[in-house]
């Protein structure tokens, strides 16, 4: 079985969101999977950005991302961010670590 890249699998993430009609802007994945550093979960630390995050809980959000992880082989840990939020100097942890070190993934 061919492996597959970070960026294919994080792809295949986005492509999954969009066909389920979420208007996904990019993404960052940002952490172990970048840094190298072994946290001992494996997983991929992934901002999803979309407009539509900019609205609704941050729950709400989060709920509808994990819903899409449903038969995703990829161990995608996702955290939604609205466009206005990435765009603010300041923002959650998660977001500021992600500016930080992260590597954007295009839609």
């Amino acid at each position: 079985m061919a492996t597959t890249t970070l960026d294919e699998q994080v792809k295949v993430y986005l492509d999954k969101l969009i066909e389920a009609g979420l208007s996904v802007s990019f993404a960052v994945v940002y952490g172990p999977s970048v840094t190298g550093e072994d946290d001992g979960f494996g997983d991929i630390d992934t901002v999803v950005v979309s407009p539509e995050f900019d609205n609704g809980s941050r729950m709400e959000n989060l709920e509808h991302l994990w819903d899409q992880l449903e038969g995703c082989e990829s161990p995608i840990e996702p955290y939604p961010c609205g466009e206005k939020e990435w765009a603010q100097t300041q923002a959650s942890r998660i977001i500021d670590r992600a500016r930080r070190e992260g590597k954007r993934i295009e839609a």
